[in-house]
């Protein structure tokens, strides 16, 4: 995924065809598993899936670090939420 460091947004090359069935697959994985175990569950899932990856994966945590240093997270959230809206 590629960000625009000036205008904070995503080349959506994250949501094509390839990748979207497996981003999708994670987000209803997680979204079940908070419908049925509660959200605590779901958040200690995602923390302990998250701290694997990362261990195995030590190049991946970093780029994916750098770029979540670019990410205002906040203002993701607010767009997702007006989204949710329409």
């Amino acid at each position: 995924m590629e960000i625009d460091p000036v205008n904070q947004k995503f080349n959506y090359s994250l949501f094509s065809p390839t990748n979207i069935i497996a981003v999708y697959t994670v987000l209803s994985v997680l979204n079940k598993m908070k419908n049925k175990l509660g959200l605590e569950a779901m958040l200690e899932y995602l923390d302990s899936y998250l701290q694997v990856l990362a261990k195995d994966n030590p190049k991946m945590k970093f780029a994916v670090a750098r770029a979540l240093e670019l990410i205002d997270i906040e203002k993701i959230y607010r767009e997702a939420q007006l989204n949710n809206e329409k």
